[in-house]
């Protein structure tokens, strides 16, 4: 999994946070992995549903 776009906006937020607000590099990407796993799923279903994939029943 390549790193995402805002990596480096990441590296400088832990740089210049107080300590109590800083948060593991680890944790966001394991967010930001199930972030995209849900929008990819998602975006998935609504594919599988589109009336143009499943057949020319829905036109009727």
């Amino acid at each position: 999994m390549y790193p995402p776009i805002h990596f480096s906006q990441i590296l400088r937020y832990n740089e210049t946070s107080p300590k109590g607000m800083e948060v593991n590099i680890e944790d966001q990407y394991i967010v930001a992995a199930f972030i995209n796993t849900i929008f990819n799923l998602s975006c998935l279903v609504l594919i599988l549903n589109s009336p143009s994939f499943r057949g020319s029943e829905d036109y009727s």
